[in-house]
């Protein structure tokens, strides 16, 4: 079918052409009857964890590596035809899944193999998936009569269409829009370099154009002054798939309604409690008491901040009535300028992206004994720069390719994908190929690409997921890498942002970058102390989007029958939902929920809290870093083994406990955003 050219464990070559001349949907076919024909042979031979668990774990390997490298393209660089074979695939991969899932033989098989797992001498990863195994196909219908296996595989059918749908709209709509300038005082404010992308964009028409893509529309509602501009490109951001033939609201209610009745069909009585049965947090109600903890901590800040922004806009600003959503980030910038003395604007020379991608590598080498070496290969892209990954003593780890620049074919915001996941291919270990795909300004002749803090930590974020899946050395597909629960998957991610407020590390690679003068330590100083400000505020942000995602996912399906899934309209549902968390008004033809890609097409369905859950581990893990010396190689390796290199075949709470000696408290991420808790908050009232 394709070609990947394994030498040893390193995977030379990625069948991007192949996959593309043979026909993408073609060879997700092949790939399937390929892995039929391997069930077949399991379903011939005696149960056993060789011939059966470690069979299905590897049966699937062309599908796998076929499928990842579609929806990398999908993605990354997908046009109308690329686009349109979403649906059909998804379809084709589901239709598969259930068959080999509702298989009884098949799951006879596995069974035998469990109930006799007393008598194996299996090692924690050999019984880590043979559990995760049995409860795959126990939680996806295995023991489900007739009548229910069919309904269960039209839900899953349905569902396999509305994924990809909503990530078409969600694009399509945002690249629907342009503001397109023609006064040059209506630029007044937005940085330079933002000014030339629009002027490059609109370079047939004269005037400046900006988009909806987060590397126009960021820096625009940031410093743009024209306040009415502001409000136009906020509120085409946030109606974006409400109405007109990119509306996604009933593809949001068939969503819901279909988690729901699939989650019932197998004994749950929620989505979300099917979702957290394989989770940390375990059960919805732990989960909204997290968020309630949280909460009871944020607000009171949040609060605050927000009357103290409304006083700093009509002294300060000459506002006449309150703030309003597209007023928030310019205001929150203004302020920081007033109450530091520092704009983040400022730090933009000294985060060229070349010199911090260095910079992210060399700190990444001194803490975890590893190097880069830039190599090539044939993909997708001109502009995709790929790394070959060692060890210190040479041995191949797996390679690094990254795609970093923004355009029409690309979806918004940042990930990092496994292309190959590290673990068996054709009975053999082979080290993975990782990605990390952002959308920065694209460098020109005249222009460097220059990041702003957000988009610096942004970067250090996905590398932190792209060494999880680097340094995995599992030996089971289903558990190397980042296969892990959910709500420990963005602990190594946040974990890496924490280094870019670290003068030792900051040092070695912000230069400005055309004098080469190091980053002042006063402005290094003036960024951390702003780091606090508005914590607050941002806090409650975050709280509010898991918040809405577990009342999409965890209230009953008949509450949300008798009022959201009746309505064409999301507000009233968004309102109760979110109570006290709205800090403003909401703003009549908006909503939260209509491009919500994240959980109706990202993966986090019941699962937005983990961003605040990680937060809690990741802050308690860098404290152990500044406990015993930002770079100690105990506390290093200690984390490279138990965290990184384990993926998920253990419980993620045995590995934190292995690496910090104990589970974490909300009490350091406080502390990192200058927030008292809410005990500290009873004792001083």
């Amino acid at each position: 079918m394709f070609n990947l050219k394994v030498q040893g464990q390193r995977v030379s070559h990625l069948p991007f052409e192949e996959l593309k001349t043979q026909g993408y949907l073609e060879c997700i076919e092949s790939a399937i009857r390929i892995a039929k024909e391997k069930l077949d042979k399991i379903k011939s031979l005696p149960a056993g964890f060789d011939n059966t668990i470690l069979g299905l774990d590897e049966c699937s390997d062309d599908l796998r590596i076929a499928s990842n490298l579609y929806h990398a393209i999908f993605a990354a660089h997908g046009n109308e035809r690329i686009r349109a074979l979403a649906a059909p695939i998804s379809q084709k991969i589901t239709e598969f899944s259930n068959d080999l899932l509702l298989d009884e033989a098949l799951f006879g098989k596995v069974e035998a193999v469990y109930q006799n797992k007393t008598q194996l001498s299996l090692g924690t990863e050999h019984t880590t998936l043979l559990e995760k195994t049995y409860r795959d196909f126990v939680r996806n219908g295995a023991q489900l009569n007739i009548e229910q296996k069919s309904q269960l595989r039209k839900i899953d059918d349905e569902l396999s269409k509305c994924a990809p749908e909503f990530s078409n709209r969600v694009l399509k709509a945002t690249n629907s829009f342009e503001l397109h300038i023609t006064l040059e005082k209506d630029l007044e404010g937005i940085p330079q370099d933002a000014i030339a992308e629009a002027k490059a964009k609109a370079a047939d028409r004269g005037g400046w154009i900006f988009t909806l893509q987060a590397p126009s529309l960021t820096p625009f509602l940031t410093y743009c002054k024209n306040r009415e501009l502001r409000k136009q490109m906020w509120l085409q951001y946030n109606s974006r798939c409400l109405v007109g033939e990119e509306t996604t609201v009933e593809l949001v209610k068939e969503i819901v309604k279909l988690r729901h009745q699939r989650a019932h069909l197998l004994g749950f009585k929620s989505h979300a409690e099917y979702v957290l049965e394989e989770r940390m947090a375990k059960s919805a109600h732990q989960v909204n008491n997290f968020l309630q903890e949280l909460k009871q901590a944020y607000l009171p800040a949040a609060k605050r901040e927000m009357d103290e922004l409304n006083t700093f806009a009509k002294n300060e600003l000459g506002f006449k009535d309150d703030v309003a959503p597209w007023d928030v980030s310019f205001l929150i910038e203004k302020k920081k300028e007033k109450d530091f003395h520092f704009s983040e604007e400022e730090l933009r020379p000294y985060f060229e992206l070349r010199q911090t991608q260095k910079g992210l590598m060399d700190l990444t080498e001194k803490l975890f004994k590893v190097r880069f070496q830039k190599t090539s290969f044939a993909l997708y892209h001109d502009l995709i720069e790929s790394y070959e990954v060692l060890e210190a003593s040479g041995e191949h780890l797996g390679f690094i390719h990254l795609d970093l620049f923004a355009r029409d074919t690309k979806q918004g915001g940042a990930w990092m994908t496994a292309w190959v996941d590290q673990g068996k291919f054709d009975q053999k270990i082979v080290r993975p190929h990782i990605a990390i795909v952002c959308n920065f300004r694209q460098p020109s002749e005249e222009h460097k690409t220059l990041l702003n803090f957000i988009e610096a930590r942004t970067l250090f974020h996905e590398f932190g997921h792209a060494l999880h899946g680097l340094f995995s050395k599992c030996t089971t597909n289903s558990l190397s890498g980042t296969n892990v629960y959910w709500d420990f998957v963005e602990l190594p991610s946040q974990f890496m942002e924490n280094w870019l407020l670290e003068q030792d590390v900051v040092n070695k690679f912000a230069t400005h970058y055309k004098t080469g003068e190091t980053l002042p330590p006063q402005l290094l100083k003036k960024l951390r102390d702003s780091q606090h400000f508005m914590a607050g505020y941002y806090g409650v942000r975050q709280l509010s989007f898991g918040t809405l995602d577990m009342a999409w996912h965890s209230k009953s399906l008949n509450e949300l029958e008798g009022s959201v899934l009746g309505s064409q309209d999301f507000q009233p549902f968004e309102k109760e939902s979110l109570q006290d968390l709205l800090l403003m008004p909401q703003v009549p033809g908006t909503s939260m929920s209509a491009a919500f890609s994240h959980i109706f097409a990202g993966g986090y369905s019941a699962g937005y809290y983990s961003y605040k859950w990680a937060e809690v581990m990741d802050a308690d893990a860098f404290e152990a870093f500044k406990e015993k010396g930002l770079f100690d190689p105990a506390v290093a390796q200690s984390f490279k083994s138990e965290i990184l290199e384990r993926g998920g075949s253990e419980h993620p709470e045995t590995l934190y406990k292995r690496f910090r000696g104990r589970l974490p408290t909300p009490d350091a991420l406080l502390r990192r955003d200058g927030i008292a808790s809410f005990e500290e908050q009873k004792s001083e009232s």
